[in-house]
């Protein structure tokens, strides 16, 4: 926590494993003031976001789970090339080619 930053995908606040890990995580916060913020990725609901605010955690809602997949999807083949992921960005800009997919 304090050398990457924590994201929850599928978890909800109210989860008892949730409850555990923020326990120690605020001991933690305690001790260690550079922890880095927790994130937690959730379908929008009318309480969602106060419930993962009073946890301390910042909540990024979504509205749609083919939107979130797809971001999702982006977000990994980054993490695992970003260089290459730019290289290959940067040329479906300059193509007209916006998905950054190679076409059929």
């Amino acid at each position: 926590m304090r050398l990457g930053t924590l994201v929850l995908v599928g978890y909800a606040a109210e989860d008892a494993a949730m409850r555990l890990l923020l326990e120690t995580l605020d001991a933690d916060r305690d001790r260690f003031r550079d922890l880095k913020d927790i994130y937690a990725i959730e379908k929008v609901t009318i309480d969602s976001a106060s419930l993962w605010k009073a946890k301390g955690i910042k909540p990024i809602e979504f509205l749609d789970y083919d939107a979130i997949y797809g971001t999702l999807t982006e977000w990994a083949r980054y993490a695992m090339d970003p260089a290459g992921y730019r290289k290959a960005r940067i040329q479906a800009i300059l193509t007209g080619n916006a998905s950054g997919r190679s076409e059929p």
